[in-house]
């Protein structure tokens, strides 16, 4: 027989603290859970195999995924309004970033808890956000619609003479404006000092006359793309990773002109009021660490924003990236706080070009 024993009301009192800890941590755990959205397709995958999937692995907090519908801050904003946060982080452009920061409805930054602006590429820091990638927007074209002579500079995708054949161009102001005018000879150095001016306008919008005709707009990377590789389009504007990706993934020869290229990059930013702040940050420093985006090259190629990666990123994966120095010709960096400014009446006038 066994002897009953009494437990006492101390110990019990105990066992009831450390079962409802215990509880209570499981909870926690399974309550740890940070919601992004960014671009979908090919970059989205190569987020989750470089961050997403590695960070929840490293800390146990889990990645809620989501994809942008259009590039929309309006959204973002009515959850700011409504304190119905349902992003902690966005992946966004430096412009928007730059005007959600001044809208307030996105949080400052603690750049010296990611290690010092010192770290990063110019131009990659901002007050509210970070660059995690060098991207460039870039000329491209589909070899097969081509069999003699191949273009090879960014005036050859406005001689539709020369080089006959649908071009594919995103629907928005920034970058058009920017290759219209690099086409009609403005310097890179001189670019934002033409586009203040009427003049500069004018002139931009008087070369994108001589393509209007043959132009087919897309508005989302997987549908430009997809015009490129069916053949819709002899030549398409898009960035440069999704140009190669497309091109490895469908077996096409989708191939890439360096002169002329637009530098911008994806920039992560913690949507103000998100309940998850600290684990935010916690991403964010995980993402920005050495040994997390020397991955990257690996994987995607767009270009990486820490110096000490773009150092050590060996010969054979940097060559097709925008920060190779054989891929430097006559390029042009995007000039966020420009459109920060002007964005909206630049938009407004592109669409009123669209129309006529």
């Amino acid at each position: 027989m066994f002897e009953k024993k009494s437990i006492g009301l101390a110990a019990l009192c105990a066992s009831l603290a450390l079962l409802a800890s215990t509880l209570g941590t499981t909870a926690s755990a399974q309550e740890r859970e940070l919601r992004i959205v960014s671009w979908g397709g090919s970059f989205q995958a190569a987020q989750r195999k470089v961050y997403f999937e590695p960070f929840t692995k490293e800390t146990g907090i889990k990645i809620k995924e989501d994809e942008w519908a259009k590039s929309n801050m309006a959204v973002v904003e009515a959850m700011v309004k409504s304190g119905k946060i349902t992003w902690d982080i966005i992946d966004q452009g430096g412009m928007d970033i730059i005007a959600a920061c001044d809208a307030g409805i996105v949080e400052p930054l603690d750049i010296e808890a990611l290690g010092g602006k010192d770290r990063f590429l110019p131009g990659a820091v901002y007050e509210c956000g970070i660059h995690t990638t060098i991207a460039a927007e870039i000329p491209a074209y589909n070899s097969d619609k081509f069999p003699g002579e191949k273009p090879d500079s960014l005036a050859d995708f406005y001689d539709v003479a020369k080089f006959p054949g649908k071009r594919g161009m995103r629907k928005v102001a920034w970058a058009n404006l920017e290759v219209a005018l690099i086409a009609d000879g403005v310097s890179p150095a001189d670019m934002y000092d033409v586009m203040a001016t009427d003049e500069g306008l004018e002139r931009a919008f008087k070369k994108l006359d001589t393509i209007k005709p043959h132009v087919i707009w897309y508005t989302g990377n997987a549908e430009g793309i997809q015009m490129l590789v069916d053949g819709e389009v002899a030549m398409l504007h898009m960035s440069n990773a999704r140009v190669t990706d497309a091109a490895i993934t469908h077996k096409k020869p989708l191939k890439i002109i360096w002169d002329g290229a637009i530098h911008s990059g994806d920039v992560l930013a913690i949507v103000k009021g998100s309940p998850n702040k600290d684990l935010a940050m916690e991403f964010l420093k995980f993402a920005n660490r050495h040994d997390v985006q020397m991955e990257w090259p690996k994987v995607y190629k767009y270009g990486p924003v820490l110096k000490s990666v773009v150092a050590a990123t060996p010969e054979e994966l940097g060559r097709d990236m925008p920060s190779h120095k054989d891929n430097l010709k006559n390029y042009l960096v995007a000039d966020s706080y420009f459109y920060g400014d002007h964005g909206a009446d630049l938009e407004k006038r592109f669409n009123a070009w669209l129309a006529k």
